[in-house]
């Protein structure tokens, strides 16, 4: 299992698209929609209301998101 909450890029701007792959993005994220599925990777941003800038705090709201 990817740890995608550890393996976001400094900017998803970066991220190019292609063909199947759709990319919508949040003040706080980018979702990757692949057919069937959907990706949704935190950005390393602090906007006041949440900090996202380590790792770990992507990773915390991801768990808890989930759990």
């Amino acid at each position: 299992m990817v740890d995608a909450a550890a393996a976001v890029p400094d900017s998803t701007a970066a991220v190019p698209s292609s063909p199947g792959v759709s990319v919508y993005e949040t003040h706080s994220a980018a979702v990757f929609f692949l057919g069937d599925h959907a990706y949704k990777v935190k950005k390393p941003v602090d906007l006041g209301f949440l900090d996202f800038t380590t790792p770990s705090a992507r990773q915390a709201v991801c768990h808890r998101r989930w759990s």
